[in-house]
């Protein structure tokens, strides 16, 4: 009887466990866990439950709703009275943690943000190396870190710029960190703050510290998307966001949501990255404002090329003092020297600024300076429509110290200023384009002297001389004609002379006599 009893007391004191029993199902919202299923297994009132992670491609997870299997309609698959759960766990890295007092069966249904942009970050150092951030907007915002974690951060009304830090587990691997959120605002001081940035510049003893974001490699997708224009007085910056990073290229629609212009808004966005080449229209829906484009790409010593009207959208209206200032120019150290520098630019457009015709105080200054690979001249087009009527003092002092643009004008080309402006920049001219005058080619000659003791035939036909400079201790011209260039190299050997109508060329200097490579004519 005693026996009988004590099993009866047993079986009362844990019969509540099992009457709190509850079942949980996913309404996983177009994505799927990794283990595919779709319930998970009942649990008792009291306990934490860990909830598996849903994927979804191109959206990141941002937590559950949930309701009773009540107040569930599974027609609409939506909650009568949904409650949003987003548990901050462990340094804010979300885990999603079942409510420990419920008893009734829980249906949750998977809540996903849009990716925006993503980077790709190199982690090539020991296990727990460290991906460093800033931001200033205000919103709500997620980030796949692509290693398995995802960071939720709230700045609902935030009003501060705050460093923010993933430290990676793996050892020298690639991770595809992705971003997704809403922004509400941006933080309105004195001197505009970025709205995210991953490299900074810090000023110790009285010299500037760069803090490169060195290790992201690549990008995809609209930071503009996540940092769009909300009004005229609620713009982005980007004061450093990609300082040093080593991508080659950016997407054309990088800056897509963002509209017409504000202070700094591009200060030094991509200074002494390993940027290659900037997409034709990326600021074509912005216009301008004071020191808007300040060092942009300042040092950018792989850049080749400058999209021809690339700052379309800057209007007299909107521009200001310095708004191009050091756009393309160096980085001189405390001690003036230069440490950054556009080295790889040959070439300058034909046009940039179509739609400005007054040059305000500093408004170009020192724009260029550094590139010392820029031969040629500066084209007389280049400034579209500047007035000399509409003429600030200083918009363009040092505009090209430190290039090698001409000084004089070459043989057969005449000296120009763009629409009569009386420029002040450094030392260097404008000048008629020989293919309008009276010459079919301007040639710059590479490794050697070509203004003196050199005969030049091109088809008969008359050309003008630029020196240049050598590239790679090779042998060669840059020939221009119509707005194109031409790369050529050169060889003792006249069987592997270019037969194309536009481009055979015979060489003839005082010791020696070239030819143009078959395969070297590279547009």
């Amino acid at each position: 009887m005693c026996k009988i009893l004590k099993f009866l007391l047993l079986f009362v004191m844990i019969l509540p466990s099992y009457a709190l029993a509850a079942k949980i199902t996913y309404n996983l919202n177009n994505g799927q866990l990794p283990n595919g299923d779709t319930t998970y297994s009942t649990y008792s009132s009291g306990t934490e439950v860990v909830l598996d992670t849903p994927i979804r491609e191109n959206y990141i997870f941002a937590g559950w709703v949930y309701c009773t299997e009540s107040d569930y309609d599974s027609t609409t698959n939506t909650c009568t009275n949904p409650t949003r759960v987003i548990t901050e766990h462990n340094s804010n890295y979300i885990r999603w943690i079942v409510p420990a007092t419920s008893s009734d069966d829980i249906v949750y249904i998977a809540q996903w943000e849009q990716e925006k942009f993503q980077l790709t970050i190199d982690i090539n150092q020991n296990e727990g190396d460290t991906f460093t951030f800033q931001m200033s907007a205000s919103g709500q915002y997620f980030i796949d870190w692509g290693d398995g974690n995802t960071e939720y951060i709230d700045r609902t009304n935030n009003t501060t710029q705050a460093t923010y830090s993933h430290t990676y587990t793996f050892k020298k691997h690639d991770f595809k960190a992705r971003f997704g959120g809403t922004t509400t605002g941006y933080l309105q001081t004195t001197s505009e703050i970025a709205a995210i940035n991953f490299g900074s510049l810090s000023f110790q003893n009285n010299a500037v510290i760069p803090v490169p974001a060195d290790k992201i490699f690549g990008i995809t997708g609209s930071i503009g998307s996540l940092f769009p224009t909300i009004s005229s007085s609620q713009q982005p910056t980007f004061n450093y966001t990609f300082l040093g990073a080593q991508f080659n290229s950016i997407p054309a629609n990088l800056f897509s949501g963002i509209t017409g212009g504000g202070t700094l808004m591009f200060n030094y966005t991509f200074a002494a990255s390993a940027l290659q080449t900037i997409p034709e229209h990326l600021f074509d829906n912005m216009t301008a404002a004071k020191y808007m484009y300040e060092g942009t790409f300042l040092g950018c010593y792989n850049l080749t090329s400058i999209p021809e009207n690339l700052f379309v959208g800057a209007t007299d209206n909107k521009t200001d003092h310095g708004t191009f200032r050091d756009t393309f120019g160096a980085y001189f150290d405390a001690q003036g020297n230069v440490i950054w520098s556009c080295t790889s630019l040959t070439q300058l457009p034909n046009s940039l600024f179509p739609n400005i015709t007054i040059a305000k105080t500093d408004m170009f200054t020192r724009m260029f300076a550094g590139a010392s690979n820029l031969s040629g001249y500066v084209p007389s087009t280049l400034f579209g429509n500047l007035d000399s009527s509409n003429y600030s003092s200083g918009p363009m002092a040092d505009i090209f110290i430190g290039t090698n643009l001409a000084t004089t004008c070459p043989n057969g080309t005449t000296e120009v200023t763009p629409n009569n402006l009386m420029v002040d920049w450094y030392k260097n001219l404008s000048c008629t384009d020989p293919t309008d005058t009276n010459c079919a080619f301007a040639v710059s000659c590479l490794g050697f002297t070509c203004d003196s003791g050199v005969e030049l035939s091109m088809l008969g036909a008359p050309m003008c001389l630029i020196p240049g400079l050598p590239q790679n201790n090779e042998l060669g011209l840059i020939v221009r004609k119509n707005g194109n260039q031409y790369h050529m190299l050169l060889s003792t050997t006249e069987q592997v002379i270019h037969s194309g109508s536009e481009h055979k060329v015979k060489i003839i200097t005082n010791n020696a006599t070239y030819y143009v490579h078959d395969e070297s004519v590279t547009e």
